[in-house]
């Protein structure tokens, strides 16, 4: 009976451990194949998003940066003629 009673409360642990570890388990498998379900299906839609996304942010950049150098051009002109009108003339 004693070693009965010794065992019951480690069995149960055992039990509880291999129980927790069948979850993980199945959970990480489940985790595993809706990853590469999706990267499967809508991989190749979300790559094509994604680079579609690229080039319109490198088409705004380019213009942006258009534009800047063309506000600094403004700025600069404007600056060297200010400088002219007041600069003083020997």
């Amino acid at each position: 009976m004693e070693f009965a009673v010794v065992t019951l409360p480690f069995l149960f642990v055992i039990i509880l451990v291999l129980g927790f570890f069948a979850i993980f388990g199945g959970v990480c498998v489940v985790a595993l194949k809706l990853l590469t379900n999706s990267g499967k299906s809508g991989g190749a839609r979300a790559s094509a998003d994604e680079a579609k996304m690229f080039q319109e942010l490198q088409i705004v950049s380019v213009r942006l940066e258009r534009r800047m150098e063309a506000l600094e051009t403004i700025i600069l002109d404007r600056h060297t003629e200010n400088t002219e009108r007041f600069a003083i003339k020997d």
